[in-house]
């Protein structure tokens, strides 16, 4: 994505290429700004669009990882950790089970029901998503 400048400007934070998203898809940044271009991604995704030899900074890793982490939250995920080169994304959330102890104690059982629904159907996803030396981006998913 982008960064402001000292003076207002908009300084590119990562090169043009084929970015990771949320939905294991890759989605092509152009060096300014997030296009409507998408295209299925292979498990690993290589983060440049040309071959590169040369290992990445520790600098151009971080940047990348916040790249990988800005649009994941622009698309609903939530920032569990962080590190240099590694980052856990979260999306859904867990039901409040003390709260629906609580309900289901005070309607003498009924709201019991409604627990056991929204227990099955809520679910919480984690990812654990880690750049490389060579900029490739790995996801793993965490949820058990």
């Amino acid at each position: 994505m982008s960064d402001s400048g000292s003076r207002g400007e908009t300084v590119s934070s990562a090169p043009p290429g084929w970015y990771p998203d949320q939905q294991r898809s890759e989605r092509w940044w152009d060096g300014t700004r997030w296009t409507e271009l998408r295209r299925e991604a292979l498990g690993r995704t290589e983060m440049f669009q040309t071959e590169r030899t040369a290992s990445l900074s520790l600098d151009e890793r971080q940047r990348l990882v916040q790249l990988v982490i800005a649009n994941a939250i622009s698309t609903g995920w939530r920032l569990e950790s962080v590190s240099a080169t590694s980052a856990v994304l979260l999306r859904g959330r867990r039901p409040n089970h003390a709260l629906h102890l609580v309900l289901t104690i005070l309607s003498v059982g009924l709201w019991g029901v409604v627990w056991a629904v929204i227990s099955v159907a809520t679910v919480e996803q984690r990812m654990s998503v880690q750049i490389d030396h060579q900029g490739i981006v790995s996801w793993t998913d965490l949820t058990t």
